[in-house]
């Protein structure tokens, strides 16, 4: 990176990480019936997550390190994998019911479960010391660009499938999670297609989502106990219009990229 990247990319990074750890501090000093919920304690997890995330993105900026890169992928699979975790125990609220939630969370977690365990093992490999970043880069790049579409997936699962009375809860928490989603289906979108990240949006990436995090300070705010305020609808079918769209976006950038080739 040059100079001008470096210092954005440590003062985006700097602000995620004071943005989530501020978070989580917040969450843990709620009240203990609300963190022993699942889904809330997957939310602490993913935001803790994120602080750790967004310091490992500064060292790495910092130092240009291969391994500090991997590391930097793991722990973005593990928040990943946190946020999927919190998807699905709002959705599994559904079991023994004919919930359009509860098909969801059975149709996507095994799947969700594979793609966390591949990026969790390739980049663990990465900071072990071994060379996958470079040989394996397109695998690298596809299993992050997999995480993301499994968690729009999972987000408009959740939207769909939740009942008019607590959409209120969770719109705030969706619309910033959404954000920086669709962002990064943009950054390893392009890692995917050009062999390369790009350094600007890397180095922006961390403001993005710091920005998410009041956002989900709000929706916490309105529902403390998501297991027992949060209900699901009546829905019997699976239904996605996020992979349809993820799919014609992949044409598009993939037709943009021949077309610059």
């Amino acid at each position: 990176m040059n100079t001008a990247d470096l210092s954005l990319a440590s003062w985006s990074y700097a602000a995620a990480v004071v943005a989530c750890l501020s978070c989580a501090i917040y969450l843990r000093a709620l009240k203990r019936d609300w963190r022993a919920g699942a889904a809330s304690g997957a939310m602490f997890v993913a935001v803790a997550l994120s602080a750790i995330w967004a310091a490992a993105n500064i060292a790495f900026s910092l130092t240009d390190s291969a391994q500090l890169f991997a590391l930097c992928l793991l722990l973005d699979a593990l928040r990943y994998g946190s946020w999927y975790a919190f998807f699905l125990s709002l959705l599994r609220q559904g079991d023994g019911q004919l919930t359009g939630g509860a098909a969801a969370a059975g149709t996507i977690k095994p799947i969700a479960f594979l793609i966390v365990a591949a990026a969790v093992v390739l980049q663990g490999a990465g900071v072990a010391g071994y060379p996958v970043l470079t040989e394996l880069s397109q695998a690298t790049w596809f299993l992050a660009l997999a995480l993301v579409v499994v968690a729009l997936v999972l987000l408009e699962q959740l939207l769909r499938n939740t009942a008019m009375d607590s959409l209120w809860h969770v719109k705030p928490l969706a619309l910033g999670l959404g954000a920086a989603f669709l962002f990064d289906l943009y950054l390893f979108t392009e890692a995917l297609l050009f062999k390369n990240i790009d350094v600007d949006a890397f180095a922006a990436r961390g403001f993005v989502h710091a920005a998410v995090v009041p956002l989900v300070w709000l929706s916490t705010a309105r529902t403390r106990d998501w297991m027992t305020k949060f209900r699901l609808s009546q829905k019997a079918a699976f239904q996605s219009a996020s992979l349809l769209f993820v799919g014609v976006y992949l044409l598009f950038m993939a037709g943009a990229g021949y077309y610059v080739r």
